[in-house]
């Protein structure tokens, strides 16, 4: 894709004026709480732990978005999050007040999957990418 940046770093120390302001930002950030962690299948416990540990409620890189990244979505601009089971209230608690609207997308088995937020009065970041996924939703 010759209109998409991929950005890697820490998402909690990032140095915003080197990344242009985004359409969409896509993120499955780790989400599992802590206390979770050791009691998830054998088969998960080959990824490391940064990549499942979200924090004592699972939701600290969820806390970090919307507080340090919205004001890097362009107007009319999307965050879509990969949640686990039972999240996506949290989630949407967390960008109230962000000048958002918000959805939640459901898999197959009707288990919250991916939140979404559009922003519509922030005249503010990366990826030009249109997703389509309308057709998810319950």
């Amino acid at each position: 894709l010759d209109n998409a940046q991929i950005i890697q770093g820490d998402l909690f120390n990032i140095d915003f004026s080197q990344i242009p302001h985004a359409d969409v930002i896509l993120s499955n950030p780790p989400y599992i709480p802590t206390s979770e962690i050791d009691g998830l299948q054998k088969e998960v416990h080959f990824e490391p732990t940064t990549a499942l540990d979200g924090g004592l409620d699972g939701l600290d890189f969820y806390r970090c978005i919307a507080e340090k990244w919205t004001s890097n979505v362009k107007k009319n601009g999307y965050i879509a999050l990969e949640c686990g089971e039972e999240q996506s209230d949290d989630i949407i608690n967390l960008f109230n007040g962000k000048y958002s609207e918000n959805q939640v997308i459901y898999d197959f088995n009707n288990i919250d999957r991916i939140v979404t937020n559009k922003f519509l009065a922030l005249p503010i970041f990366i990826l030009s990418i249109i997703v389509s996924l309308n057709k998810y939703v319950s």
